[in-house]
């Protein structure tokens, strides 16, 4: 379960006593698929825009993110309602396209981008 605090966000398991490797699992799965339905949404609202990107465009956006967070950790408070939360989510799903892009390289052209479209809707689950 997620919880929200004094600018942070942690993971809690209903009882703290009973921090297992299956609650450990099954938080990381739970995080996994927010982040995926988010991916699935931008690619469709925006499509694979984000095949131009190279990768010192990607370590910008990362970077970006990092030091939002830090900024709202120093600070105790967010200016805007996505938060922590959703800015780690945005450091994972940039984390995804850097790993694309780094296998597939930047696209050229849309043409590039078409192929990659018409294979994947979102990012696969991890297997278990």
């Amino acid at each position: 379960m997620l919880r929200y605090s004094k600018g942070f966000c942690y993971f809690c398991a209903e009882d703290s006593h009973a921090m297992t490797e299956m609650n450990t699992t099954a938080e990381f799965q739970s995080v996994m698929k927010m982040c995926r339905e988010l991916f699935a949404k931008k690619l469709h609202d925006y499509g694979a825009a984000w095949r131009i990107m190279r990768p010192a465009s990607i370590t910008d956006q990362l970077y970006i993110k990092a030091n939002r967070i830090r900024s709202i950790e120093m600070k105790g408070e967010a200016k805007v309602d996505e938060g922590i939360v959703g800015e780690f989510i945005a450091i994972v799903n940039y984390g995804i396209v850097g790993q694309i892009q780094l296998d597939r390289g930047p696209a050229l052209s849309e043409g590039d981008m078409t192929p990659w479209l018409s294979t994947t809707s979102m990012p696969a689950k991890p297997s278990n």
